[in-house]
C-alpha cells in the first residue's frame, strides 16, 4: 500500500517566498504535496476579517470558545458558506503554512487587512479542526514597535500562538535570491550599466539605505526552514487530518524563530554591493530624501514609509538559535556578494 503523502496547505502560494517553497518542496521532498489555497472568495472573509474577536483566548476545542453566541453574528457578517469553503480546503491537510500578509500600506490597503486578515483566518481554523500553522510574520514584530506593518505582524503572530493549535512562527529578515523585492532595483542597474558600456565607466545608480544592518537570507534557506517547520508540525501527534485532538492537547505548545542569515550587512552596504555587481557606481540619497518621495508619490517611490522604517529600524535576528533548533545553516549572501555574485 502506497504511502500517503503528507498534504500541506498554503496560504500566498502564488507570492515569491510561495513560489520557491513549492520549487524546493517538489525537488527536495517527494512525500510532500503543497497544495494553494483558493483564493476564491477569500476577499469577503478578508473584509470581516476580526475572526478572533469572537473568540475566548483560552485555546481548546470549540465547544465554549465563543464569546455571547457570536459565531451566529460572525457567520452573519461575513457568510456561512464562504467560511465553511475555507475551512473545507484544509480537511485532508497536515499543515496550513500562511504566507499570505504582505502589501504596502494605503488608504485602500490598510494592514490589518492584508496582514492580520489572514492570520486570522489561518488562527479560526486551527481553532475548528486541530490544524498545526507555519506562520510568516516579520523581523522586529513587537507590541511596542512604532512600526505599522510591524504592530500588524504582531498582532498576526498573536492570534496563531492563542489559536489553540501547534505552531511555528517565523520572523523573516530580508528574504533574497532571484526575483526577490530588489530584483528590479538590479535589473535597473544592469541597463545603466549597459548603456554605459561604450565609455567603460560605471554609471551611478541611486542607493536608497540607512547604516543600520539588516540580516538577509536566502529564499532557498528560508524555503529549507519552512519546510523543517512542516515536517516538525507534521509528525505524530501534529495534528491535521487525522490529529485534530492531538494538536489540541498540544495547545499552546510552539516555538518562535528569527529567519535571518549568518551576515548583519548594513543596508546601504548591501545595495551598494548589488550596484556594484550589475555594473553600476552607487551613489547616495539621503534617508530623509527618501522617506520624502515615499510620502510624496508612494505608488512609484522604491520604498514605501514603512519599508524604510524597518530598514532604518537595524532588527537583527538569531542566528545560531535558528540553526540549533533547525539543523538548516542558511548560507553567507555576504560572501555571495563579495565574490561579485548576485544572490
Amino acid at each position: 500500500m502506497a504511502r500517503r503523502k503528507k498534504r500541506i496547505a498554503v496560504m500566498g502560494a502564488s507570492g515569491y517566498v510561495g513560489r520557491n517553497l513549492k520549487r524546493v518542496a517538489s525537488s527536495r521532498y517527494p512525500n510532500v504535496e503543497l497544495v494553494p489555497v483558493s483564493r476564491a472568495g477569500l476577499a469577503g472573509l478578508y473584509s470581516g476579517h476580526r475572526i478572533y474577536d469572537f473568540l475566548d483566548a483560552r485555546p481548546g476545542p470549540r465547544d465554549g470558545t465563543y464569546r455571547n453566541g457570536a459565531p451566529d453574528r460572525y457567520l452573519g457578517a461575513v457568510g456561512s458558506s464562504g467560511l465553511e469553503d475555507f475551512v473545507a480546503q484544509l480537511k485532508d491537510s497536515d499543515v496550513l503554512v500562511n504566507l499570505a500578509g504582505s502589501g504596502r500600506q494605503s488608504a485602500r490597503n490598510p494592514y490589518h487587512a492584508s496582514v492580520e486578515a489572514p492570520a486570522d483566518l489561518a488562527a479560526f481554523a486551527g481553532r475548528e479542526s486541530g490544524i498545526p500553522i507555519v506562520h510568516m510574520s516579520g523581523l522586529g514584530a513587537s507590541p511596542s514597535t512604532p512600526v505599522a506593518y510591524l504592530a500588524s505582524k504582531y498582532a498576526a503572530e498573536s492570534a496563531v500562538r492563542n489559536s489553540g493549535t501547534r505552531y511555528v512562527v517565523l520572523r523573516p529578515s530580508y528574504i533574497v535570491g532571484g526575483g526577490d523585492h530588489l530584483h528590479a532595483y538590479v535589473q535597473q542597474c544592469k541597463k545603466a550599466a549597459r548603456k554605459a558600456g561604450a565609455a567603460r565607466t560605471r554609471p551611478p545608480v541611486d542607493v536608497y539605505g540607512s547604516p543600520r544592518p539588516i540580516q538577509p537570507i536566502h529564499v532557498d534557506d528560508a524555503a529549507s526552514v519552512i519546510m523543517w517547520a512542516v515536517r516538525r508540525l507534521a509528525a505524530p501527534g501534529g495534528g491535521g487530518s487525522d490529529g485534530g485532538a492531538a494538536a489540541r492537547k498540544g495547545a499552546g505548545r510552539g516555538v518562535t524563530l528569527d529567519l535571518v542569515g549568518p551576515d548583519r550587512i548594513p543596508f546601504y552596504d548591501y545595495m551598494a554591493g548589488l550596484a556594484g555587481n550589475a555594473g553600476a557606481a552607487a551613489r547616495p540619497i539621503p534617508m530623509e530624501q527618501t522617506y520624502a518621495l515615499a510620502l510624496r508619490s508612494p505608488e512609484s517611490a522604491p520604498f514605501g514609509v514603512d519599508d524604510l522604517g524597518i530598514i532604518a529600524g537595524g532588527h537583527t535576528g538569531n542566528y545560531h538559535r535558528l540553526v540549533e533548533t533547525t539543523g538548516v545553516r542558511p548560507r553567507s549572501v555576504l560572501r555571495v556578494l563579495e565574490a561579485g555574485g548576485i544572490p
